[in-house]
């Protein structure tokens, strides 16, 4: 199994075999990371040192805008001629940035909200720029022919582990803190960065083929690719469609918490419930593109995103009900099952709107505009969120009989006015997908028609199935209960057959 046809660049079987499963246990770190420092644990945190919506919003804004760290990569992956060097470099940067947060936070040294949104966009900073290295790096060490298979097991395995990990943490602190400690949350961070520690060891042992250069975005051609009438429509419905997005995601954490009052383990349930949705889901989605086309893929997959944002004020109606529970797994399985037809279909847009124009700039360009729908999106959810949560509208029903009841139907107050304003932006983004077409796809609407016709069929059928199921179940149920009761019934009467 080779890589590079260069007799000087060609990395042998056995390294690339153990270089590929270094790979594996470095995912199994970075993941086990990932989750320990997400807003599952992060978010609990901000609030116990007083933040409010605005800080939770500032903070995955500080996020979006520290992905544009990656264009530095290029010129550092030139300036080091490789990107071995720049990854595993800035990978450990990033991860001693974690370590010296919590232990700044443990020892009480600057126990506030500034220390934590400057520790960890920094640490976003630094990661980005190791993360366009690596992906870069990547590219040219696993084999294309094991590629797709190669990097969906090992997201699955370090999905699997790093969940076991963070639910492990999540039971530790609520049993032992019962989840109001701060410090708790900082030794969260500690036991993070030690497993980034861990997995940039094993990063540092994976080979890097030859590295020949890479070419640097030019700013003169990027204004001359903007010119593309269809691929400028494209990156204006994109910026729109995830600053829909991220205008109400941010918050989801801070609602289950604030609103909802669930517990850090049941948080982080739902949250990894929608993650392995969108792995899980991926390759079908893959498959609907085959089928339908990428373009009615993604209107589909904005479709469905829209639909989740509206779900959210209802899981409050005015405070949490016995339905609140219910309703959020369902938001999370379809946002977690469309996350990857919608990052998918998005990106392979891209790829064929520029395609022989430089590939890689559409990629690019994409990215920045997701990057900076994010930003804006989360920015602005930051001061929405201050006048809204002086707002509440509210609509009840009351019947009068030996004491006054009353029905909710509808009582949207504080975050929820943020979600419709998600739904409403991303109906804007929808109108904005069908502006443009794709040359390569003929009869858009007609195939988008026949996926939402596909989709109500299936989940008509899979109704059918679950209901023919229980049925059956049921009835097989009833059917053992009377043969039991039948046999009790003879037992009893041949007991009572018997002479004293």
């Amino acid at each position: 199994m080779q890589i590079n046809l260069d007799p000087k660049e060609r990395i042998s079987e056995d390294d690339l075999r153990r270089g590929l499963n270094y790979l594996k246990i470095d995912g199994i770190f970075s993941q086990s990371l990932g989750i320990l420092i997400s807003g599952t644990f992060i978010v609990p945190l901000l609030l116990l040192m007083g933040a409010t919506s605005f800080h939770v919003g500032l903070l995955f804004s500080m996020a979006s805008l520290a992905s544009f760290s990656q264009l530095l990569a290029l010129d550092l992956m030139n300036k080091f001629h490789g990107r071995k060097k720049v990854a595993v470099v800035f990978s450990t940067l990033a991860r001693c940035d974690l370590l010296v947060l919590s232990i700044i936070l443990i020892l009480g040294v600057a126990v506030n909200v500034t220390t934590i949104l400057i520790g960890l966009s920094f640490f976003y900073l630094l990661a980005n720029i190791s993360s366009c290295a690596f992906n870069y790096w990547m590219l040219e060490f696993v084999p294309k022919s094991i590629r797709g298979r190669y990097f969906a097991s090992r997201t699955r395995i370090s999905l699997f582990i790093g969940s076991v990990i963070g639910l492990i943490v999540a039971v530790c602190i609520e049993s032992i803190t019962g989840g109001s400690s701060g410090v708790s949350y900082s030794f969260v961070i500690l036991i993070a960065s030690i497993l980034g520690l861990l997995g940039v060891y094993f990063l540092a042992k994976i080979p890097e083929p030859k590295f020949n250069g890479s070419e640097p975005l030019s700013k003169r051609f990027l204004g001359e690719f903007l010119k593309i009438r269809d691929l400028r429509k494209h990156f204006e419905a994109i910026f729109f469609l995830y600053l829909a997005i991220n205008l109400s995601a941010p918050f989801f954490v801070y609602y289950m918490l604030t609103r909802l009052k669930l517990t850090i383990s049941m948080v982080f349930i739902v949250t990894m419930i929608g993650q392995f949705c969108t792995i899980l889901l991926l390759p079908k989605w893959g498959t609907l593109i085959d089928k339908y086309g990428v373009k009615p893929v993604l209107r589909f997959s904005t479709y469905i995103v829209i639909l989740t944002l509206l779900i959210w004020p209802f899981t409050t109606l005015p405070e949490k009900h016995i339905f609140s529970i219910p309703l959020l797994l369902i938001i999370y399985i379809l946002m977690g099952s469309t996350m990857g037809g919608l990052n998918l279909s998005s990106n392979l847009i891209a790829y064929n709107l520029s395609k022989g124009k430089r590939v890689t700039y559409g990629l690019s360009l994409n990215s920045i505009s997701i990057s900076l729908g994010s930003a804006v999106g989360s920015f602005l959810g930051a001061l929405l969120s201050i006048p809204a949560s002086y707002a509440e509208l509210s609509m009840t029903f009351n019947i009068y009989t030996a004491s006054k009841i009353t029905i909710f139907i509808i009582d949207i107050k504080g975050l929820d006015f943020i979600f419709i304003t998600s739904a409403l932006l991303g109906a804007v983004s929808l109108s904005l997908l069908r502006s443009y077409k794709i040359e390569t796809e003929i009869d858009e609407d007609k195939k988008y028609t026949e996926l939402v016709i596909g989709f109500k069929r299936y989940i008509r059928g899979s109704m059918d199935h679950i209901l023919v199921v229980v049925s059956r179940k049921t009835r097989n149920l009833k059917h053992m209960i009377s043969i039991k009761k039948t046999r009790y019934s003879v037992s009893e009467r041949k007991v009572s057959a018997k002479p004293p």
